[in-house]
C-alpha cells in the first residue's frame, strides 16, 4: 500500500496510475508508450519500441512526430505460447526457452502455423490488447489435441511458436507502415529497440530479423536493445513508471490519448507523503 510505504520510508510515494486516464475516458493502458516517446523519439529515424513479455507489444515512433502520432498497441503473443510449450513438454520441470535454444534445434511446422496464425485476435484492428486468454495454455493444448495425430516433436513445437511471435511483430510492423503512409508520416522502419525477456531469446531474434528482411520498408532496420541506449532491457519498466511518477510531481500529463482512448492529456497517479511533510 502507497500510503504504508510513505509512513515507513518518510519518502513521497505516487501509485496508482490508471485511474486518471480511466477517469477521463480512457482504458488506462498502455501507460509506457508516453515513456517510450520521451526515451526514444527521434528527428531522422522511425523506430518501435518492441517489448517481448508474455505478450509482444509496440510503440511506434515516426521520424519527426509529435506525441500525438504515437502508435501502441498489442502485436501477439511474445513469450507466453512458447513457455507453454516448454512448460508442457517439461511438465513443469522448465518454464521457458533459455536463449532460444529449444526452437533452435527444432523445425517450424508450417501447418502449425497456419492454424496459429489464423486466430481471430491476430484479425481485429489496432488498437487492440489480449492475454492470457486468447494465446495461454489452453491455446497450446487445443493445438497439442489438433495435431496428435501428427507426432510433432517438442522442440518443433518451441519453434513454431517461436516463429509466431516473429511474425505477428512483423506482420504488425507492416500494417502501421501501410496506416502511416495513408497518413503522410512516413513508410519506413530504421530501427527496432527491443526489450523484455524476450530480447534475450537469440532465435527470437534472428527469425525476426529474416522476417523483416522480406519487408518494403523494413529491409535494413536495425535491431537494437534498450541496453544499446543504457537502459536494461529488464528494467525499463520500472524506470518509465519512475518516469510517471515524476511527470506526476511536475503536474504534467503523461498519458496518450490516442493509444489510451481518454478524452485529454492528464497527470497520473495518486501521491503519498509521510507525516513529517
Amino acid at each position: 500500500d502507497a500510503a504504508i510505504i510513505a509512513q515507513r520510508t518518510g519518502v513521497v510515494v505516487v501509485s496508482g496510475f490508471r485511474q486518471a486516464d480511466m477517469a477521463a475516458g480512457g482504458q488506462g493502458a498502455p501507460l509506457v508508450p508516453w515513456t517510450d516517446y520521451t526515451l526514444f523519439r527521434d528527428a531522422r529515424r522511425t523506430r518501435v519500441v518492441q517489448n517481448i513479455g508474455g505478450i509482444a507489444n509496440l510503440t511506434w515512433l515516426p521520424a519527426g512526430g509529435k506525441a500525438e502520432d504515437v502508435i501502441a498497441f498489442d502485436c501477439g503473443p511474445g513469450n507466453m505460447l512458447i513457455d507453454a510449450f516448454v512448460a508442457h513438454f517439461t511438465k513443469g520441470r522448465e518454464t521457458f526457452d533459455r536463449g532460444g535454444r529449444r526452437a533452435a534445434k527444432g523445425r517450424v511446422r508450417e501447418d502449425a502455423l497456419r492454424v496459429m496464425s489464423a486466430h481471430p485476435f491476430l484479425k481485429r484492428k489496432w488498437p487492440r490488447s489480449c492475454g492470457r486468454e486468447e494465446f495461454g495454455i489452453a491455446f497450446a493444448r487445443g493445438l497439442l489435441k489438433r495435431f496428435a495425430p501428427k507426432r510433432i516433436p517438442a522442440d518443433d513445437w518451441i519453434a513454431t511458436a517461436t516463429r509466431l511471435t516473429a511474425v505477428c511483430i512483423a506482420e504488425a510492423y507492416a500494417d502501421v507502415m501501410k496506416a502511416s503512409a495513408r497518413r503522410g508520416v512516413g513508410d519506413r522502419l530504421d530501427e527496432v529497440i527491443l526489450c523484455g525477456g524476450g530480447h534475450r531469446n537469440a532465435t527470437l531474434v534472428r527469425m525476426l530479423g529474416e522476417q523483416l528482411a522480406t519487408m518494403d520498408g523494413a529491409a535494413r532496420a536495425r535491431i537494437a536493445s534498450t541496453d544499446d541506449y543504457g537502459i536494461p532491457a529488464q528494467a525499463k519498466e520500472g524506470l518509465s513508471f519512475a518516469m510517471l511518477a515524476v511527470a506526476r510531481m511536475d503536474g504534467a500529463p503523461a498519458n496518450l490519448p490516442q493509444v489510451t482512448g481518454a478524452a485529454r492529456g492528464v497527470p497520473l497517479g495518486n501521491v503519498c507523503v509521510s507525516g513529517d511533510r
